[in-house]
């Protein structure tokens, strides 16, 4: 059996590409070209970014021994005042920065994972082991993990739902779903939810060396243009790591 020896989970999944649409000639097209043109009209770029299309989830054949840890922070504490930049180049180690040394290892083999992909090779890297196709995925990039029904946040991630407002609902009108306000016999559309809030709906367990006293429909506040949406288990969710969240709104009120 393929096995992964530090940093990278391997998974099957079962094609590369989540969707693709088949025209009345015949002709296949993969979902991100078709929704391309929608978006682009204006400019009437058709541009195909198969980037926005790719199956960002996989079952689970192998786990890491171990995790390293890697280049990149994921977490930047606060710098010493006195730390001159100098001394913060050759001295990282001084730094409250997190690696990926400190994710704390919860992924299973059998679990569900979901990952975030970009243009870099490394995270979405295929496998070739006994004429069987495999995706290696790099432990950082994992969002999290699926077992028995449970959504379970990695590596100091929390997942939100969009906050449109107190009493606003949504409710079913022509077939779609619409957020309404209801004032009386009166209910008013809410056209789009509030700015970087969100209720929080899974959290995970915090990178080592951190706390995270967030709780399930916590409303809270996060930092600008932070939150990724994605969807996980046919719901949307906005994605950000735990010390991204600025406030949670009801310790705003109590102020």
């Amino acid at each position: 059996m393929i096995q992964s020896k530090h940093d990278y989970v391997i998974i099957k999944i079962d094609k590369e590409f989540d969707d693709e649409i088949v025209l009345s000639s015949g002709l296949v097209l993969q979902k991100g070209f078709y929704a391309s043109t929608q978006v682009n009209q204006k400019t009437k770029d058709t541009t195909y970014n198969p980037l926005l299309h790719k199956r960002i989830f996989g079952k689970v054949v192998s786990i890491p021994n171990k995790i390293s840890k890697g280049d990149l922070p994921i977490y930047f504490g606060e710098t010493p005042k006195d730390m001159s930049a100098f001394a913060q180049s050759k001295y990282p180690e001084l730094l409250d920065y997190k690696y990926r040394d400190s994710i704390i290892a919860e992924v299973e083999v059998g679990d569900v994972i979901y990952f975030h992909i970009s243009g870099n090779d490394r995270e979405y890297t295929w496998v070739m082991y006994e004429k069987e196709l495999y995706l290696k995925i790099d432990y950082q990039h994992i969002i999290c993990s699926v077992r028995n029904g449970e959504i379970i946040p990695i590596g100091g991630y929390t997942m939100l739902d969009e906050y449109y407002g107190d009493g606003v609902v949504k409710e079913k009108i022509g077939g779609y779903g619409v957020y309404v306000k209801n004032i009386g016999l009166i209910a008013i559309p809410v056209l789009k939810p509030l700015e970087n809030t969100g209720i929080v709906k899974h959290v995970g367990t915090p990178l080592a060396g951190l706390e995270c006293e967030l709780k399930t429909n916590d409303k809270v506040v996060f930092e600008d243009k932070h939150a990724i949406p994605k969807t996980i288990e046919g719901k949307d969710y906005l994605v950000l790591y735990q010390h991204e969240i600025l406030m949670v709104m009801d310790e705003i009120i109590n102020l």
